[in-house]
């Protein structure tokens, strides 16, 4: 009960923080990007943005790193939630599926862009002769594990929401009717945030949802299952 009341609570703070550190470096409040003319080129405009990249990789590496652990906790939680379920069940297999997998390909998406971005910040370019040519390399480099990273991150939303929904199902008559509830708005908020980037409406709206998602939605979430589980001694998930 302890381990299942500490991951949860886990869960809920480093989303959070990862959400507030991704806020801080989209709004740019910790450091101010150049003002630059359109007319750079891509070379010309790396370059003259390499000092402001540096400035703001504390915050970047602190978001990703912080959501990356936060998902290494979902697989956790996902397991010792498990733990709470009858064998037979299917929500049991829903759970470890879902949330398990989910914290894995999360975790990995999340230090998939440390490990891409930490080279190009250590160092620009090798000035070894063929400066615009790696540094347009790197540029395309970055861009396809940025986009695998994205896929990884969309994979693990929905997986994320197959989880809470089996563990909305199995604890339904264990936790408050208000959670359960609150469990199923949750998934809906994680599927969309899924899906509505690939509808190209607005970046804007892209960030936001999956700030209020990561940030507000999953913490409660999981900070309320912390606290239920704390407020009873035998949390056992109903037969299948």
């Amino acid at each position: 009960m302890r381990l299942v009341r500490w991951l949860a609570w886990s869960v809920g703070v480093l989303f959070l923080l990862g959400t507030a550190f991704r806020l801080v470096d989209s709004f740019n409040l910790f450091a101010t990007p150049p003002d630059l003319p359109e007319s750079l080129n891509m070379v010309e405009f790396r370059l003259a943005v390499q000092d402001y990249r540096v400035a703001v990789w504390p915050i970047f590496l602190l978001s990703n790193l912080a959501n990356g652990i936060g998902f290494m906790a979902v697989a956790a939680l996902g397991l010792a939630l498990a733990n709470h379920v009858r064998g037979d069940s299917p929500h049991r297999v829903g759970i470890v599926a879902g949330l398990g997998i989910a914290g894995i390909l999360g975790a990995v998406a999340q230090l998939l862009i440390i490990g891409v971005t930490q080279p190009t910040i250590d160092n620009a370019y090798c000035d070894c002769g063929f400066k615009e040519t790696e540094i347009v390399s790197q540029i395309w480099a970055q861009q396809l594990a940025e986009s695998a990273s994205q896929w990884l991150v969309n994979a693990a939303l929905v997986l994320s929401a197959i989880g809470l929904a089996s563990a909305a199902t199995a604890f339904r008559d264990r936790m408050p009717a208000a959670w359960n509830l609150f469990s199923w708005l949750t998934v809906v908020g994680l599927v969309a945030a899924a899906v509505i980037p690939f509808l190209r409406i607005n970046p804007d709206l892209d960030l936001w949802l999956l700030a209020v998602v990561a940030g507000l939605m999953v913490p409660v979430w999981a900070i309320w299952l912390g606290a239920s589980f704390r407020a009873g001694d035998g949390l056992i998930a109903e037969e299948a």
